[in-house]
């Protein structure tokens, strides 16, 4: 899924200066996209006994989902900063 934006943009002309940038977006996502249902089923399925989280809407795992969405924001923006730097 990710593949296939990221190289639409390459064969455009106009878009070379932001390619850099939308590769850095799309890769990070799909990190954050796979991270995001590994919590949870690691969550909801261990230990086998008695999983950590019952609920979709346990406050646990929403500071998981939180900490995730930080972290990415955190990643992209310093990868932004390393890429105009670069250029």
């Amino acid at each position: 899924i990710v593949r296939s934006p990221v190289s639409l943009i390459t064969k455009r002309r106009f878009s070379r200066p932001a390619l850099p940038y939308f590769q850095a977006i799309c890769y990070t996502s799909l990190f954050l996209f796979h991270s995001i249902p590994a919590i949870t089923d690691g969550l909801r399925r261990l230990p086998v006994d008695d999983p950590v989280i019952t609920t979709f809407n346990d406050p646990l795992l929403m500071g998981f989902y939180g900490a995730f969405f930080s972290i990415y924001i955190v990643v992209l923006v310093l990868q932004m900063v390393w890429i105009k730097r670069s250029t």
